[in-house]
């Protein structure tokens, strides 16, 4: 049951200043979700991959659609989406999306640090 809210952060702008300082502009789009927490094969299966999984959050596919912007990039436009999820005042990396069925996207994750 999707019965917490969490965030969809997606980055709109990131620049580096002449000091080598990071500036980002990011839009958040609150969702409903299921938290699962990452059982022991599926933990092991991730490190295998190179993704320390921390959580998985489940969403509906057209709420992680909502995310997709078109930013300016290099003279041209690219379409980007959620790349993090905050739940509970932690921020976590997007490393894995997986489609379960037309009402479920699974969202693999790691704690940002």
């Amino acid at each position: 049951m999707k019965n917490e809210r969490i965030k969809l952060l997606t980055v709109t702008r990131e620049e580096t200043d002449t000091d080598g300082f990071s500036d980002k502009d990011m839009d958040a789009i609150e969702v409903f979700a299921q938290i699962k927490s990452v059982k022991g094969s599926e933990y092991y299966e991730a490190l295998k991959s190179g993704i320390q999984a921390s959580i998985l959050f489940v969403v509906n596919p057209d709420d992680f659609l909502l995310t997709q912007k078109k930013i300016p990039w290099n003279g041209s436009q690219r379409t980007v989406r959620a790349s993090k999820v905050e739940y509970e005042g932690i921020t976590y990396r997007i490393k894995r999306t997986y489609r379960l069925n037309s009402f479920d996207l699974e969202l693999t994750c790691e704690v940002v640090e």
